[in-house]
């Protein structure tokens, strides 16, 4: 399961992404970790190239994932 760290960010701390299950695990600066499916490939991309992952994280998968 690929893993991403964001030291820069002020919001999230890293993110987790299983390919099969299509599921991304994003883990915030506080300690708390959610889950997320049904998380396309093409958003797991854009979340580790993004200039900024919480800008990223709350217009592309807050509230648009379960």
């Amino acid at each position: 399961m690929p893993r991403q760290s964001f030291p820069g960010s002020s919001a999230l701390s890293s993110a987790d992404y299983d390919e099969e299950r299509q599921e991304l695990t994003i883990t915030f600066t506080s300690g708390r970790s959610y889950t997320y499916r049904q998380v396309p490939p093409d958003i797991w991309d854009g979340l580790q190239t993004a200039d900024s992952p919480g800008r990223f994280w709350n217009s592309q998968i807050k509230d648009q994932f379960s």
